[in-house]
């Protein structure tokens, strides 16, 4: 049962963190959401975390609870250029 909330919470979270790529290398995206971007991408990967991720489920979850709650943040503060595909000429 739980496993089918994780897999619906990365399922909708999962749009936003291309966009949040995108938007890291865009020069309109603002410093802070850059910086937010990182930080979250570090915490991740990082081996320092709040609940270790030894302690199944709890460790995994923690992980998760934050990306679905900061990615659709950032995305909604985002301006719309970064959403849009790279429309320059070729």
């Amino acid at each position: 049962m739980w496993l089918l909330r994780i897999r619906r919470l990365l399922k909708a979270t999962g749009a936003g963190i291309p966009v949040l790529l995108r938007a890291l290398v865009r020069g309109e995206t603002p410093m802070w959401i850059r910086l937010a971007t990182l930080g979250l991408i570090v915490y991740l990967f990082s081996p320092v975390d709040l609940v270790p991720d030894l302690m199944l489920p709890l460790g995994i979850v923690d992980d998760l609870t934050l990306i679905a709650l900061i990615v659709p943040w950032l995305v909604t503060r985002l301006p719309s250029a970064p959403m849009r595909p790279d429309m320059s000429p070729r």
